[in-house]
């Protein structure tokens, strides 16, 4: 075999000019890969938790007896009437409380309407702000940030007679045994929540199932709340919820199709192939946070509120002006 010539040649040029320029990419690579192994290991946060500050912590409510709520509701233009129901019905009862109404989708025709409602606040919820499959109403992420975003409420003062004979020992112990749930749900579903929620949601949070089997742990609709904003709402339920809804395999479902068949000898302990959206992940996260037991986290009165999932009667426009 012939050996080629000792010297330089513009091709032995080109090839150390290839490996230098390699050597540098590899550099580089390796650089970058410590630089984000580095990160993974000092920051255990997701950086698109909060970016819009929904979890906010600095500023709490204050709970008194004379705390008048707001009422929020969502809807889009294919559910307007039912929202103008309902609507008529608070303004019914309370006459003077306010009301926020979240654009899901209105027409700009429902959008005036909207407008013009007495005591009405018209926001529309910013789709671009989050990922495309929030625009998938059904999978309701939008509700848990629908819940984080909302902070006004309407407070009068409270006065304490000052020597009034009250022991507060004891009446702090009593409540701090029997208290419930700042976020508290209503209606009954007639079963379990087991039967109702994917399993897969079991990954991202992880909870006794021999417990959420159990008849104690009812599952409730989501679609009616009470919910206070304070450290534990934020801490046990809102900071969890709106994190799920983020994660697009969290609240979503691959149950095709999704329809519940409930074994009714066994509302209970047997899985029923589908999935409530924000309602599992809602009641998942309180009753795991409050010992399985419905008794905390519902407010066991039923005599306030009618469910009504279709159109009994058409509301008037006079029944939504001020008087």
């Amino acid at each position: 075999m012939l050996k080629g010539k000792k010297g330089w040649h513009a091709t032995d040029a080109g090839q150390l000019r290839l490996m230098l320029f390699s050597a540098v990419c590899i550099a580089l690579i390796v650089l970058h890969f410590l630089l984000f192994f580095k990160g993974l290991l000092d920051d255990d946060t997701c950086s698109c938790t909060d970016s819009n500050g929904l979890l906010n912590t600095t500023s709490f409510y204050n709970i008194t007896d004379d705390i008048a709520p707001v009422f929020v509701t969502a809807f889009s233009q294919s559910h307007f009437m039912e929202g103008k129901r309902l609507v008529a019905s608070i303004r019914e009862f309370h006459k003077t409380a306010k009301i926020v109404v979240y654009d899901l989708g209105l027409s700009l025709k429902g959008i005036v309407r909207v407008r013009r409602w007495c005591g009405v606040e018209y926001r529309r919820f910013r789709f671009e702000e989050y990922p495309l499959y929030f625009e998938q109403l059904f999978t309701f992420r939008w509700k848990p940030i629908v819940i984080a975003t909302i902070e006004e409420r309407d407070a009068r003062e409270t006065y304490w007679k000052k020597g009034y004979p009250w022991d507060t020992v004891q009446w702090t112990a009593n409540v701090k045994e029997c208290k419930k749930s700042t976020y508290l749900l209503h209606g009954f579903t007639g079963h379990g929540i087991y039967p109702a929620t994917d399993p897969a949601l079991y990954s991202y949070f992880p909870v006794s199932l021999q417990e959420l089997k159990k008849p104690k742990a009812k599952m409730y609709e989501a679609g009616l709340v009470l919910a206070v904003k304070i450290q534990e709402t934020v801490t046990n339920i809102l900071k969890w919820s709106v994190l799920c809804a983020l994660e697009e395999r969290c609240m979503a479902t691959g149950i095709i199709p999704n329809a519940c068949n409930f074994n009714n000898s066994d509302l209970y302990a047997t899985f029923a192939r589908c999935h409530r959206y924000d309602q599992s992940v809602i009641n998942v996260l309180l009753a795991d946070a409050y010992y399985y037991d419905r008794r905390y986290y519902t407010s066991e009165i039923t005599d306030f509120f009618r469910i009504q999932r279709f159109l009994t009667r058409t509301v008037r426009n006079r029944e939504l002006k001020c008087a």
